[in-house]
């Protein structure tokens, strides 16, 4: 996760004007989701909704 944090942040501060493409959006939440998935399969945590960057990301505590 925080990898993708990270990579999402870089995204941002190098984005053109019109901003981060919708392609790059669509991959960040796939990827969020499977890791959402995977901590909730391995923890069985509650989820939670994050916003930020124009991008949601559910993600399980």
């Amino acid at each position: 996760m925080l990898t993708l944090i990270q990579e999402m942040i870089h995204e941002n501060n190098t984005a053109p004007a019109d901003g981060i493409a919708e392609e790059k959006i669509a991959d960040f939440e796939a990827r969020c989701d499977s890791i959402v998935q995977t901590a909730e399969e391995e923890y069985e945590a509650p989820r939670r909704t994050i916003t930020g960057m124009g991008i949601t990301c559910i993600c399980g505590w």
